[in-house]
């Protein structure tokens, strides 16, 4: 049975299904297939975006410069990361080293709650901007280029990130 076809199968049946009917009796896949269906029965759909319920086509252009100071600044936070990854004395970098992977993982999420239009992307935008402000305090510290571009990014973001969120600087 391909991947494809347990997963159309799985939608289709209840618990009890999958214990007498399993195609599969021999393997982990009924236990994996109650684990799914058990799941899927107990979780509650999300409150639905006013946006998208107000008869508003989804519109995330409104969020198009803060998607894109997002991407930037995980990009810089990426590659500051790697950088001071190979800096001579890697201990002192090791909070910068931290915050670039916090910051860089909250940016690319951020993005992705905005593409989605997602309706928490606000908070996690405000949640972005506070960890923006962080990692570019922290880099600000140390006078490499790549930290200091770093910052930039960030600051840039942070920006970006509470003008959509609505929060004031």
């Amino acid at each position: 049975m391909s991947v494809f076809t347990r997963q159309r199968w799985l939608r289709t049946c209840s618990s009890s299904d999958v214990r007498q009917y399993c195609p599969l009796p021999a393997c982990n896949f009924h236990i994996i297939a109650q684990t799914c269906v058990a799941a899927n029965a107990t979780s509650r759909p999300s409150a639905p975006n006013p946006r998208l319920t107000s008869g508003e086509p989804m519109n995330t252009h409104d969020y198009q410069s803060c998607i894109e100071a997002c991407a930037q600044c995980a990009q810089a936070c990426e590659h500051c990361h790697n950088a001071c990854l190979e800096e001579d004395d890697v201990a002192m970098m090791a909070e910068c080293i931290r915050l670039d992977k916090d910051c860089a993982q909250m940016c690319w999420t951020a993005a992705g709650f905005m593409s989605r239009d997602s309706r928490f992307a606000e908070e996690i935008c405000l949640l972005c901007a506070q960890l923006c402000d962080a990692c570019a305090a922290e880099c600000r510290k140390h006078d490499t280029d790549h930290c200091q571009q770093c910052a930039d990014a960030c600051a840039r973001c942070a920006t970006e990130c509470r003008q959509m969120s609505g929060a004031h600087a």
